[in-house]
């Protein structure tokens, strides 16, 4: 027990805590996609290369919808769209298609 360090936390700083950690285990993430074919052939964006790829484990995810909204603008193209997603499991999946906010 002598190796635990303890911190004197005043109610703002437990209550930025709370919300960060709240946030953090919050499953809701975000992806921009290219859905020129309505469902049938979806490209993932993966903002590390700026590329497209086909499988949604390669897309880019954000915690925030207006970051991946600032991504899907930024593109210019008509087709781009963000997808509201659930993690479960280790499992992504697809809450909605374009989705808005």
């Amino acid at each position: 027990m002598d190796n635990i360090t303890t911190f004197d936390l005043d109610d703002e700083q437990l209550k930025d805590l709370r919300s960060r950690v709240k946030d953090f285990d919050n499953p809701i993430r975000y992806a921009v996609y290219h859905g020129l074919m309505r469902r049938k052939f979806l490209h993932w964006h993966d903002s590390s290369s700026d590329f497209y790829c086909n499988d949604m484990d390669g897309a880019t995810l954000y915690k925030r919808y207006k970051f991946a909204k600032v991504i899907a603008d930024a593109t210019g193209l008509e087709y781009v769209k963000v997808a509201k997603l659930t993690i479960k499991n280790d499992k992504v999946r697809v809450v909605k298609y374009d989705y808005n906010e």
